[in-house]
């Protein structure tokens, strides 16, 4: 057998979550006299992510520097992904920072995993640093997904102002279109106004909520008066299964309930 033969039974192990069988595959190409390449540690190290084993990954990543076998950005995605998943932000970050230092950029998938993880270690400073970088790229489109772990990063870290003008600019730049206009329409002959939070998570489904509420107290006036009837639209929200009630919504009820008493 070649190293694409072994690449590939490596590859099915990994598949089937079989890692322990990777290796021992891996172990069967060194002894055959088969150099392994960057495809074969990928397969080996996606095997060890996907049983919580990311010390062994990270393990297999230092031996290829050894071997001066370039990491292909995957094998960053991976790893950083896994970490994420994991609840190991630290681990996180430092395979960011490899990343970097091996002159590979980073993508959607890497950019993603780090934010959620600095979302979860509420490192708001470095969140906001991560979105510039986003931003400054031309190949990297800073959907509102992206915005929206930014959003709870800062809100969940008490930086309200913060949040309040990083989702204003989003607003002004269409990332929200859903969310762009509110919604009007009659209810039982009153006069209705609507917000459509089905783009927002819970996280950044409030700091929208908080700022449409001020907005329109902002511009009451005794000529000018509030609707009769103020609704807020949340579908089962970007995080919710499609099955369960809305988290969204629920985390807006609470919210609204906590500021009534």
């Amino acid at each position: 057998p070649d190293v694409i033969t072994y690449s590939a039974l490596i590859s099915a192990c990994e598949k089937a979550g079989q890692c322990d069988k990777a290796f021992e595959v891996h172990s069967m190409m060194e002894a055959a006299g088969c150099v392994p390449d960057s495809i074969t540690y990928t397969a080996l190290i996606s095997a060890c992510t996907k049983v919580g084993d990311l010390t062994r990954a990270f393990h297999i990543l230092e031996h290829m520097k050894k071997q001066d076998i370039s990491a292909n950005p995957h094998i960053y995605d991976i790893l950083v992904q896994a970490c994420e998943n994991c609840g190991r932000w630290e681990e996180a970050f430092l395979g960011y920072a490899l990343m970097s230092k091996d002159g590979k950029q980073a993508d959607e998938i890497t950019y993603s995993a780090l934010l959620k993880a600095y979302e979860k270690s509420q490192q708001w400073e470095k969140a906001i640093e991560l979105y510039r970088k986003m931003e400054q790229r031309n190949d990297i489109s800073v959907s509102y997904a992206f915005c929206n772990t930014l959003l709870s990063t800062l809100w969940r870290s008490g930086q309200f102002s913060i949040a309040f003008e990083e989702l204003k600019r989003a607003l002004e730049e269409d990332m929200y279109p859903q969310a762009k206009e509110p919604m009007g329409n009659r209810i039982d002959n009153g006069a209705f106004l609507a917000l459509d939070l089905r783009q927002f998570t819970c996280g950044s489904a409030l700091p929208r909520l908080v700022l449409w509420l001020c907005e329109l107290d902002k511009n009451s006036t005794p000529s000018h008066r509030l609707p009769s009837h103020l609704a807020i639209i949340t579908g089962s929200g970007r995080l919710s299964p499609s099955n369960s009630s809305s988290t969204v919504k629920n985390t807006v009820a609470a919210f609204l309930l906590k500021v009534q008493s």
